[in-house]
């Protein structure tokens, strides 16, 4: 009989019409969850992806919950929701950012692309676990997994500024989980390179400077590039009772691209 890790949990997942938080979604409904809220911008596909999870897995109940990461209004909208859909809060997932730029050198970028950039990868971190925090909290512990990247500990031209934003995304998990450790509440991150079936993989690889900085990345997965399976695996290992005692951590996955 199978062991379900996450039996009964209630778990939000941005960003999770496709890729990652799509993968991640079906991985804790698979492992047990009662209740996955999943995110997105798109009305549309967010309902075809719920419907299609839920006949994947019967036996949880998908809500979706449409949510800007640029609006805090929203988010506030989205955690409402969410506690009122599941009765609270036990698991969060931040995968979804609200910004759609592509890697590119420092002068090449306009001051609206890199303040736009700080605020859909930093800004849109922070204001969704201001709202995690106090449901985790009040159902006695949890976890929140943000899925950020190798940019935030490997500097590489052309991500000066997402690295930054992303480093100080690293920064803030890890010193969240020192003052909520407390609570019994969790906090690491993920730290893909390229992940595979994504589209944002397919967006960097269409041309221009993303294309070359990172097809020369690539030939550097020895193991081969990571794919949204991957990452959800990573994840619900990291949001389950086997990472009892791992919290504070930016943990890689990114097929040997670097050692960080």
């Amino acid at each position: 009989m199978q062991q379900h890790t996450l039996g009964g949990k209630v778990a939000l997942v941005t960003g999770s019409t496709s890729g990652v938080g799509r993968a991640t979604a079906l991985s804790f409904a698979r492992e047990g969850a009662s209740v996955v809220v999943i995110n997105g911008r798109d009305a549309e596909a967010g309902e075809r992806v719920r419907r299609d999870l839920a006949a994947r897995v019967p036996g949880t109940a998908f809500h979706f919950v449409r949510a800007d990461m640029n609006r805090r209004e929203e988010i506030a909208a989205l955690f409402e929701r969410t506690a009122e859909l599941g009765g609270g809060l036990d698991l969060f997932v931040h995968s979804g950012y609200g910004g759609s730029g592509l890697p590119d050198l420092f002068e090449s970028l306009s001051i609206e692309q890199k303040e736009d950039a700080i605020t859909a990868i930093f800004t849109s971190l922070v204001r969704c676990c201001h709202y995690a925090v106090p449901l985790l909290r009040a159902r006695g512990g949890g976890a929140i997994v943000g899925v950020i990247s190798d940019a935030a500990k490997v500097p590489t031209p052309g991500e000066s500024v997402h690295g930054g934003a992303l480093a100080g995304s690293g920064m803030f998990m890890r010193g969240l989980a020192r003052e909520v450790g407390r609570y019994q509440i969790r906090v690491n991150a993920v730290c893909p390179s390229l992940i595979r079936e994504t589209r944002n993989y397919d967006k960097v690889m269409d041309g221009g400077f993303a294309r070359q900085l990172f097809q020369k990345i690539e030939k550097r997965a020895t193991l081969g590039l990571p794919g949204p399976e991957d990452l959800a695996n990573l994840i619900t290992f990291l949001a389950g009772p086997l990472a009892a005692h791992i919290t504070g951590q930016m943990v890689s996955i990114n097929g040997g691209i670097s050692g960080a």
